[in-house]
């Protein structure tokens, strides 16, 4: 029985060395990601509209319905 616990006790403590392995290999990408990410967001984009636009093109359509 007591190897059993040993056994227990082996694998739980691989899974978390496996867990902490894949953590910190993952932060630093993660983290230049994020960097990344709050750039973009830091520009300003210019704000359009959403929905129904009239433009020339549709004025133009508009206007052959008329005619």
């Amino acid at each position: 029985m007591r190897s059993f616990f040993k056994r227990r006790a082996f694998l739980k403590r691989s899974a978390v060395l496996g867990s902490a392995t894949v953590a910190a290999v993952a932060a630093p990408q993660l983290a230049a990601n994020c960097s990344e990410h709050e750039e973009e967001k830091s520009s300003p984009e210019p704000k359009t509209q959403k929905g129904y636009q009239e433009t020339e093109h549709v004025k133009t359509y508009y206007q052959t319905l008329r005619d």
